[in-house]
């Protein structure tokens, strides 16, 4: 039989934290700061946006950028829906990442436009049609 603690998941420790410290900060990041609750709510419209592009559970989301709150957002929201975030280099040539995209296959990808926007259109070309891709 196994206990309540190993049935919980990250999305569940979440809606916990939210449930028991709605005024306490989850997430400082900069100037962002978000108490449980609003971090829940970001993860929750994110799980949304991610489902409607086709993520389900095993999936795979790739994502693209320098270490920020989105990271944790999205590995929330990974949970929640059965999905895996793989975090990759967003330092890599157009090329690289067209092999990272080929080898990991990811249902969607997540990239910050300003840091590697021009890379990841690049090397996306290669893979039109194969994988939905979103702007963080």
């Amino acid at each position: 039989m196994v206990d309540g603690v190993h049935r919980t998941g990250l999305g569940d420790l979440l809606r916990e934290h939210r449930r028991s410290w709605p005024q306490q900060l989850a997430v400082v990041d900069g100037d962002v700061r978000l108490t449980y609750p609003e971090l829940d709510d970001r993860v929750n419209r994110a799980v949304h946006a991610l489902a409607a592009a086709g993520v389900g559970t095993g999936d795979r989301i790739l994502w693209l950028g320098q270490n920020s709150f989105l990271i944790v957002e999205l590995l929330f929201a990974a949970a929640k829906l059965g999905a895996i975030l793989c975090p990759a280099n967003w330092r890599q040539t157009a090329d690289e990442l067209a092999f990272v995209l080929g080898d990991l296959d990811p249902a969607v990808v997540v990239w910050q436009e300003a840091e590697i926007g021009a890379t990841v259109h690049a090397s996306s070309r290669a893979r039109a049609g194969e994988c939905a891709v979103v702007a963080a």
